[in-house]
Order: C-alpha cells, then sequence, then structure tokens
C-alpha cells in the first residue's frame, strides 16, 4: 500500500503546477470576460445575466490541462520519474492507473473551479445590478441559456451529465496512456487516440445546447476509440511492447 501511495503523490507533485496555472489563467479569463461585458453593457437594455457571463470558449482549459499534466508524466528513461517508478517498482498498470486517477481528479477540480467562478460571478451580478434586471429565477434561467454554464452544470439534463463524466474519464484515461507511452519513446498510436478525444471534446461542448440523442453519439464515439485503443494495446503488449521501465515485483 506504502508503494501506491508513494506513486500516487508522485503523479500529484508532477500536477498540481500545471492544475494552479490552468486554475490561475481560467479565473483571469473569465473574469476579464466578465467585467469587459459589464463595461460595456452597462445601462443598456441588453445588461442581462446571460449577455455578462462568457457564452463559450472557456471549456479549452479542459483539454489543455490534459496536454499539460501529460507533457509533464512523460520524461523519458533516465529521468526523476523513471528512477523513482524504478525503485518503487510497481507494476506498469498500476502506474498507469494511478496517473489516469489523479488526471481525472485534476479534470475535475477544474470544473469545479469554473462552475464556482460562473456561481460567484452571477451571485455579483444579483447584488449589484439594478433590482429590474434581478429576480428569483435569474441564476436558475442562466444555466439553461447560457451555452457553457449549462453544457457544465447540465441541471436535469441525465445524459449530459453521463457524456460529460465519459468524456473526462476516457481523456484522462488515454492521456495516463500516452504518457507511459511516451516514457518509451513509443506513443505515436496513443498520440492519435487523445487527438480524436480531445476533437470530440471540442465538438461536444462548442455544440449550441447538448441534445440527448447527440450525447450518446458522443459517448459512443469516446467509447469506440477506447475500444480500438485497448485492442491496440493488447497486441502490442503481447508481442513484448509493454512499459518495461518498471517490473513486477
Amino acid at each position: 500500500m506504502r508503494r501506491h501511495l508513494s506513486v500516487l503523490s508522485l503523479w500529484w507533485a508532477l500536477s498540481w503546477k500545471p492544475l494552479l496555472s490552468v486554475v490561475a489563467a481560467l479565473l483571469l479569463g473569465e473574469g476579464a470576460a466578465f467585467a469587459w461585458n459589464w463595461h460595456r453593457l452597462a445601462g443598456m437594455e441588453e445588461f442581462s445575466l446571460e449577455r455578462l457571463l462568457p457564452a463559450s470558449g472557456l471549456y479549452v482549459f479542459f483539454p489543455m490541462l490534459a496536454a499539460m499534466l501529460t507533457m509533464a508524466g512523460s520524461e523519458v528513461r533516465g529521468s526523476h520519474i523513471h528512477y523513482t517508478l524504478e525503485r518503487l517498482r510497481v507494476r506498469p498498470v498500476v502506474v498507469v492507473l494511478w496517473h489516469w486517477a489523479c488526471m481525472a481528479l485534476c479534470l475535475l477540480a477544474l470544473w469545479a473551479v469554473q462552475v464556482g467562478a460562473l456561481l460567484v460571478l452571477s451571485g455579483v451580478y444579483c447584488r449589484l445590478a439594478d433590482p429590474a434586471y434581478v429576480s428569483g429565477q435569474t441564476v436558475f434561467l442562466a444555466a439553461y441559456r447560457i451555452n457553457l454554464f449549462h453544457q457544465l452544470l447540465p441541471l436535469e439534463a441525465w445524459s449530459t451529465w453521463v457524456r460529460n463524466a465519459v468524456l473526462f474519464l476516457g481523456l484522462s484515461l488515454a492521456c495516463a496512456c500516452l504518457a507511459s507511452r511516451m516514457r518509451q519513446g513509443r506513443g505515436s498510436g496513443a498520440q492519435v487516440v487523445v487527438a480524436l478525444l480531445e476533437l470530440l471534446f471540442l465538438i461536444a461542448f462548442s455544440s449550441v445546447m447538448p441534445t440527448a440523442y447527440g450525447d450518446v453519439l458522443v459517448i459512443c464515439g469516446v467509447l469506440a476509440v477506447m475500444a480500438i485503443w485497448r485492442l491496440y494495446l493488447a497486441m502490442d503488449w503481447k508481442e513484448g511492447g509493454g512499459e518495461d521501465e518498471v517490473e513486477t515485483p
């Protein structure tokens, strides 16, 4: 158990700086967009929460964080990562699974920060705006009408909740596998998988409003990509292509 905790602490030590840098950039961008819209629309008829909050675009921080975490964990042989993993002598699949868990938690933390920021900015609007623009349903309606808000916090749209979970888990797993392959100098196949999943992520979040049919298509696309990747890995490992940097105890 101690070795497993050591692996997890290694991944966290490599992940917290990229996470904090992306969170800082996200908060800065979201706050700046809100302040600019407030200044631009103050006193106009369009001065509503739907016009003040960022409507889209900030979802790109999720693929950005995934890429940064992948690069942080992809150091090649002779590096600090290789030395630590070799000393711990943990099975390769365990190394990848703990990296996956750490990446998924980082994406979840980024989601929580972004949703929290949207809620805080909504609260600022409700406190400072003219009462004529505010009602008891202002934030609730904004969560339905603003694309980014609804994509991140879909309320009763259960299919979008499932879609988001599948996207986050699939992307983080593919990035963990890519980092593992890059540490061996063999990452071409995994790069294609990550690129496809990031494309699906961007397509899903850039849609005007999610629908159950579109969510199911995205889920099926992610599962199909991961299934093909799993078959590729199975064939490669049978040929002796497993992560040989860490031996089984």
